[in-house]
């Protein structure tokens, strides 16, 4: 069986190197057929009977037709944050909101740094976690979108840092609702409840 890498942007290309360092064997499938992946390697619904796990990219919308013929054979979708999980154990804090994310994951990296310990800023800063397992790190800070959150299913927080909540992304979502749900959702993951703020710019 194989795992489908689904999105072929930098989340994907993040997850092939994880598959291939790691001797998994994958397809890539992306909505733009232009793509630059060798034939044996791309996936049509041919194939769809040898795929075992699809890692989702957070751009993909929930609505796209190979998305629902995969939930419809109840084949597990996951995230590269999923992945990643399964390898780090160290202090992780999630921020998520609207806006202002990237800014206040790099400024939270920075203080942390200056502190004398060590931190790095990653996700939808535009890094996938999977590029640093095996570095050690005191906190990782992971910005975390609206998308990401939907599709995730676990990810261990030490915190998590809601920025704010705001009207956004209705052209992926289904509505607000959907939206602030998957914004909320990051509270899920907190392994310790308390641990939680919510810091509004408004």
């Amino acid at each position: 069986m194989k795992k489908l890498i689904f999105g072929y942007g930098i989340t994907g290309k993040s997850v092939e190197k994880y598959f291939q360092k790691n001797n998994i064997d994958y397809l890539v499938f992306d909505d733009n057929r232009e793509i630059k992946v060798s034939v044996d390697k791309f996936f049509n619904k041919e194939k769809i009977s040898e795929i075992d796990e699809v890692i989702i990219s957070p751009g993909i919308k929930p609505s796209n037709p190979l998305l629902q013929d995969f939930n419809n054979l109840k084949i597990p979708v996951k995230t590269d944050i999923d992945l990643f999980n399964n390898h780090y154990s160290n202090k992780i804090i999630g921020v998520t909101g609207t806006n202002g994310k990237t800014t206040f994951v790099n400024l939270l990296a920075d203080f942390i740094n200056s502190q004398g310990f060590s931190a790095i800023s990653l996700g939808n800063v535009g890094k996938s976690p999977l590029d640093v397992i095996g570095d050690e790190y005191d906190y990782l800070i992971l910005e975390l979108s609206s998308f990401q959150l939907y599709y995730i299913n676990n990810i261990n927080l030490y915190l998590a840092v809601i920025l704010n909540i705001q009207e956004d992304h209705l052209d992926w979502h289904i509505n607000y609702e959907d939206y602030e749900a998957s914004k909320l959702k990051i509270k899920k993951f907190l392994l310790d409840k308390k641990y939680e703020a919510f810091i509004s710019n408004e």
